[in-house]
């Protein structure tokens, strides 16, 4: 069947005849390019730009994360701004993470406290924490960001350690101006 009108031309028939021997039988490969579990991993940067992820957040991402971030994409756009979508977008990472509303805490308006726990050792990744909240709040909120570690953790912001940060330091909290609009305060338990 074809979806050519009764008076095309032969060029126009030829054309189709031509291309129809390379289409047919394709239709796996674009369903496997448009899902995110599928898609091979070379060509998941075209698919996350076509469902208008965040590079700023997406590059920052493990393979499974990154794959994670592509199929929740969606969803956050629909919600973008609100504290759902900081939630999700929050969550593809590997952190324990728990937000909570100024009015939940008593605090001043338009302000969330984001508490992050890493119980595992390795790296705090600080550029993909800010980014991720930069990119998922409200523009009027501001995040106070408190991560709380039990382990041997080194922080990374930007393409350098910053510090490194084990258990047992006299001084209980450490305070770090982080993004635009992030304030990091890191607890030792």
């Amino acid at each position: 069947m074809s979806l050519l009108p009764p008076n095309s031309t032969d060029l126009e028939k030829a054309m189709i005849g031509a291309f129809e021997g390379v289409l047919n039988g394709k239709d796996w490969l674009i369903n496997k390019l448009w899902n995110a579990d599928l898609c091979p991993y070379e060509f998941l940067p075209y698919l996350a730009s076509a469902l208008s992820v965040d590079f700023a957040i997406y590059n920052n991402l493990t393979e499974a994360e990154k794959r994670e971030y592509i199929k929740k994409s969606i969803e956050i756009h629909r919600q973008k701004g609100t504290l759902g979508a900081l939630k999700k977008a929050l969550n593809i990472t590997d952190y324990d993470i728990a937000v909570e509303e100024w009015y939940e805490y008593n605090g001043t308006p338009h302000t969330i406290k984001v508490n992050i726990t890493k119980q595992s050792p390795g790296a705090f990744n600080t550029d993909l924490i800010s980014n991720t909240i930069n990119a998922n709040k409200n523009v009027q909120t501001v995040c106070v960001l408190s991560v709380k570690t039990h382990a041997y953790n080194t922080i990374k912001a930007g393409n350098k350690t910053r510090a490194i940060l084990r258990q047992g330091i006299p001084t209980n909290k450490v305070i770090a101006f982080v993004g635009c609009g992030v304030m990091m305060r890191l607890r030792f338990k």
